[in-house]
């Protein structure tokens, strides 16, 4: 029961992420602002690390090292995509991968994408 709880949401990040691999997000016109304020946010590694194992890191998603769960491989995707990318990616989805900007804080994604960029990048 937990690990399907878990599965959305990994889901739902690790197509955020292949998203912004892809190019873009599903941009609704008011995610714009929202995709600033995160990016004007300072995001923290460490508390990224817990919101990235408990949304994406089981192995329906992307897996505690970001290449073994069932969406794409983050230390080969991550590097080709800006901060942007990935932040617009997680708050508006992509693909299979569902939004989680309804679910996470600015914060939460802020300390996400400090997370995936200084583990994957």
């Amino acid at each position: 029961m937990l690990a399907m709880m878990y599965s959305g949401r990994a889901l739902a990040l690790l197509l955020t992420v292949v998203a912004l691999a892809s190019g873009c997000g599903g941009d609704d016109g008011d995610s714009g602002q929202r995709i600033d304020d995160i990016l004007a946010l300072s995001g923290s590694a460490t508390a990224g690390e817990d919101v990235f194992m408990i949304t994406c890191g089981d192995i329906v998603c992307h897996g505690p090292d970001g290449s073994v769960g069932a969406a794409p491989n983050l230390p080969e995707k991550i590097p080709e995509l800006s901060r942007a990318e990935i932040v617009d990616i997680v708050v508006n989805g992509f693909e299979e991968m569902d939004p989680l900007g309804p679910d996470l804080t600015d914060q939460q994604i802020a300390d996400a994408i400090a997370y995936v960029i200084g583990e994957f990048q």
